[in-house]
């Protein structure tokens, strides 16, 4: 081999190289549409943002990150599991079930317990209810299985006032 075909080679092996390095990372950040879909958009499209210029820094190449909107908690849930979504914003209640289907999950970051308000539990202003314990033999719907606040903080609250489901005329979610 010549040293022309030497420095040849070795140019090539760098512009290879490079090439790969410059390489755009594209991740998708999965939301599940607890809104209008056009509403999750335009909430979470500055964070896509934010993440992508915040990752291009600390890369020193090319990173978009993507929103993957869909509609609803298991179909996101499932598709962080089996890879097809990269990044995900989950409730604790969420966070749990993926960490239980897949043990390499981990906790990137958490929201402050009051950044996105409180959950309710409402009634109608005609309604005779006026406390949680005067939810006795009603019905009662709560939030999605999966939700933290919807469902689960609401039990929690239900479950202080001495109201189980056995005390419910019925619930669904």
């Amino acid at each position: 081999m010549t040293s022309r075909s030497v420095f040849t080679a070795c140019v090539l092996a760098a512009t290879i190289a490079t090439a790969i390095a410059q390489e755009p990372v594209r991740l998708s950040l999965g939301l599940y549409s607890f809104k209008k879909p056009t509403e999750v958009y335009k909430q979470f499209q500055p964070v896509a943002v934010a993440l992508s210029q915040s990752l291009t820094a600390q890369l020193k190449r090319p990173a978009t990150v993507e929103l993957q909107i869909v509609k609803t908690y298991e179909e996101c849930l499932a598709g962080f599991v089996a890879g097809k979504i990269d990044i995900v914003r989950f409730g604790p209640a969420s966070y749990v079930l993926a960490k239980q289907q897949c043990a390499g999950v981990e906790l990137l970051a958490a929201e402050r317990e009051d950044s996105r308000g409180v959950g309710l539990i409402v009634v109608r202003d005609d309604s005779p209810v006026r406390t949680l314990a005067d939810l006795a033999g009603r019905r009662v719907a709560f939030g999605d299985q999966q939700s933290t606040i919807g469902r689960y903080l609401s039990q929690a609250e239900l479950g202080q006032a001495g109201i189980t489901g056995k005390e419910l005329a019925g619930f669904q979610y």
